[in-house]
């Protein structure tokens, strides 16, 4: 398991919170991070916290673990940064959630 705990940084905007500028930046530079591990590492759950997802980074993530070089197996878990309500809709409008096969459950 390849964890983050990322030191996050808060600012108003006037209806909730969002990260700082810098904090988004940096929060990038350790969600690259992860990603060229987990691609390199047979982990099997690549984890960052709540919030600490920048959303300008949704679609990269996406990009990674849709690629051949992501293990088979592999899920990469997290938690977008504080968004706007339009900002919700567009990203849950998106095309790429995929419904998952049912699980068989087995009797005891």
């Amino acid at each position: 398991m390849l964890w983050s705990h990322p030191h996050l940084h808060f600012q108003g905007d006037g209806i909730g919170l969002r990260l700082t500028d810098q904090s988004a930046q940096r929060q990038a530079w350790t969600l690259q991070q992860m990603i060229d591990i987990g691609k390199a590492e047979p982990y099997q759950f690549v984890f960052s916290p709540e919030f600490s997802i920048p959303v300008a980074m949704v679609a990269e993530i996406e990009q990674a673990v849709s690629s051949p070089a992501w293990p088979a197996g592999s899920v990469f878990a997290g938690g977008i940064e504080p968004i706007s309500v339009e900002q919700y809709r567009a990203l849950s409008a998106h095309g790429n959630i995929a419904a998952a096969d049912s699980i068989p459950r087995q009797r005891l």
